[in-house]
């Protein structure tokens, strides 16, 4: 009835059905920590083009005409710099092979979108700030 060969297509089967929740288990923790981890670089890129619109803000006050070109332009390239790291973070070699492994879907991918373009949105906000408005409160 029972043969070796049988008893071990039995046993690789019933080892399947009891590995594969961990298996599905472990998947999904490495999705939402990649996710995560997006998640960080997506709040560091806001940091930085907060910070380099405080440099622009700064240098265009033209209180210290030594520096204030350079303090423009470095502001300037760490807006364009943390748009860069957006768009690598939500179009790059990991976010494909999330897709690709079928997480595309999901709430939390569905979410990390959502937070990549309220992040460039208010990027793009902070790159376009007109100069009237700089120059206003630099006069208060």
């Amino acid at each position: 009835m029972f043969t070796q060969k049988n008893n071990i297509a039995i046993f690789s089967l019933l080892l399947a059905l009891v590995l594969a929740p961990f298996h599905s288990h472990a998947d999904q923790q490495h999705t939402d920590m990649s996710l995560h981890h997006m998640h960080v670089m997506i709040n560091h890129a806001v940091e930085m083009a907060a910070e380099g619109s405080s440099l622009v803000m700064l240098g265009k006050m033209d209180m210290s005409s030594d520096v204030d070109n350079m303090t423009i332009l470095h502001g300037e390239k760490m807006i364009a710099s943390a748009k860069a790291l957006i768009e690598k973070t939500v179009e790059g070699d990991a976010m494909q092979a999330l897709h690709k492994a079928g997480q595309g879907k999901t709430p939390m991918m569905a979410y990390t979108h959502q937070l990549a373009d309220a992040a460039m949105n208010y990027i793009s906000m902070l790159e376009n700030m007109p100069d009237g408005a700089i120059h206003q409160h630099a006069k208060d």
